[in-house]
């Protein structure tokens, strides 16, 4: 392995990373604006022996712990609605008693959805850099035996790679939607030898015999943009711990004018499990009842 191909590779496995550590700084951000308080936001998780304290910035302490592939912000006023019963409990990541305010429920949405938004866009720069700094990639065959395929590199402008960005992001999504879709067979493939291909289709392209590609900036930007794709959507799910589902407990919360209690989050839990024990049942069942023939 070159030394161009070790950086790739370094460069690949820190933008793994992006996808949690992204929403976390967009969620955080967004509170902040909103007028909500952030006592803490951790890079990462991990026991507190293993956890650094950064420093303190905007009356938020940051955080540094070894687990960077998971990140939070605490924020109390998030789920919070007036209680008499409430008022002298601890906020969640305080340790000791303060004063909650109450926000408006449109300003707890905003803040739930920042999470998936911050990975949208960011996906859509990372797009957009990789669009305006190398180019729109063309694929042309230089060789006749053994095939190996040189990328040509068309310069655009701003307003081209911004469009650009934007078609990309939305074939990247259409894309994570239908591979989610077809792995637990939701949605048919046009064929059973797509089907097969289509989470393995990188991959395929990559070890493919007659095939040699060399990456260079513009794959790393893709890559990190589908991660940050992947990492929106996922996220978005209506299940317990994800942000899709405390978007469904605002609503619940807007809709009620109550605070949230332990049963109402112990429900959604067990509603979250059922959805993905069905799931993995209907697998199971689509399987054994439409077996593949290779």
């Amino acid at each position: 392995m070159g030394t161009s191909q070790f950086l790739i590779a370094c460069i690949i496995a820190a933008g793994c990373t992006l996808p949690n550590l992204i929403p976390v700084c967009g969620r955080w951000l967004t509170a902040r604006l909103c007028g909500m308080s952030t006592p803490i936001l951790s890079f990462g998780v991990g026991t507190t022996k293993w956890t650094r304290v950064l420093g303190k910035f905007w009356n938020t302490e940051f955080r540094l712990a070894p687990l960077l592939f998971v990140g939070y912000v605490s924020i109390p006023e998030l789920y919070y609605v007036p209680d008499k019963a409430r008022e002298a409990a601890p906020a969640a990541g305080t340790g000791k008693g303060v004063e909650l305010r109450h926000f408006p429920i449109w300003k707890k949405l905003l803040v739930s959805t920042s999470a998936v938004l911050s990975c949208l866009l960011a996906a859509w720069m990372f797009l957009f850099i990789a669009f305006y700094g190398y180019g729109a990639p063309g694929f042309k065959n230089t060789k006749s035996q053994g095939a190996t395929i040189e990328r040509s590199f068309e310069p655009l402008s701003a307003s081209q790679s911004a469009t650009m960005a934007s078609r990309s992001g939305q074939d990247q999504i259409n894309t994570v939607v239908r591979t989610f879709a077809e792995v637990f067979d939701l949605l048919q493939a046009e064929d059973q030898k797509q089907k097969l291909e289509v989470p393995y289709g990188i991959a395929a392209f990559a070890h493919h015999e007659e095939t040699l590609v060399n990456p260079n900036g513009f794959d790393v930007l893709w890559v990190v943009a589908v991660m940050l794709v992947v990492g929106a959507f996922l996220n978005s799910l209506p299940l317990v711990g994800l942000d899709g589902g405390y978007f469904l407990l605002l609503i619940w919360q807007g809709l009620t004018g109550r605070a949230l209690t332990s049963r109402v989050i112990s429900v959604h839990a067990h509603i979250s499990t059922l959805i993905l024990v069905c799931l993995m049942l209907w697998k199971v069942y689509y399987a054994f009842n439409h077996p593949v023939i290779l």
